[in-house]
């Protein structure tokens, strides 16, 4: 059955022909060729597939794209949003797409038991285009449209390998704050790091200073 995150349509239209939309079978292709990079792999968990082939793209758009992982989303009335009706099902992870082309991913995932209304950021551009602004712009929209698609949603958590400062600059010049390092918590590709750990609150949020009753 045909979904309204079946064609290349934007969720979020940006400015120099950048936009977040559905992750497709069709970006198989890019997926392979700009994830198949060490200086990509390197920052990512050790799931992420090497070396990155076309199946493996295919693989996890299959696994975004299965509708048991989607979950609902609140209205967002913005020119520059899709128009999506309140209660719609949605994926958790977008391709970021320069001129209709694939570049990178951004998503989230949900934390459950007492963090329930936390979810991990996490997004990447592919090696050609660092440098250009990309991944600050799209993952700022990103956010603000996060914050009232999920109104349960209280935090946004993203870590960083020690040895990554640009991600480190995107997320501090998006309102992040470093909130710790866990020394040698990462050994990857025969060597070890540091995880740094950062988190943003949703704006206007009270924390409770005292314990439930």
């Amino acid at each position: 059955m045909a979904t309204t995150f079946d064609t290349p349509t934007p969720l979020l239209t940006l400015t120099r022909g950048l936009a977040v939309r559905p992750l497709l079978h069709s970006d198989a292709p890019s997926m392979a060729k700009h994830g198949n990079n060490v200086k990509v792999e390197r920052n990512m968990t050790n799931r992420w597939p090497h070396p990155y082939t076309t199946d493996s793209a295919h693989a996890f758009v299959a696994f975004v794209r299965d509708h048991k992982q989607w979950r609902a989303i609140s209205n967002v009335s913005s020119p520059t949003v899709q128009d999506i009706p309140e209660g719609t099902k949605a994926p958790l992870d977008w391709a970021i797409a320069l001129d209709g082309e694939f570049i990178g991913a951004t998503g989230l995932i949900f934390q459950t038991d007492v963090e329930e209304r936390t979810a991990r950021l996490g997004y990447w551009i592919a090696e050609e285009h660092w440098g250009k602004g990309f991944a600050p712009e799209v993952v700022r929209a990103f956010i603000t449209w996060t914050w009232e698609a999920y109104p349960e949603l209280d935090r946004l958590e993203a870590t960083v390998y020690s040895w990554n400062p640009a991600s480190v600059k995107v997320l501090l010049k998006l309102g992040f704050t470093q909130e710790g390092r866990l020394k040698a918590a990462v050994y990857k590709m025969g060597r070890r790091c540091d995880l740094l750990v950062f988190g943003l609150t949703r704006p206007g949020l009270e924390i409770a200073s005292d314990p439930p009753n």
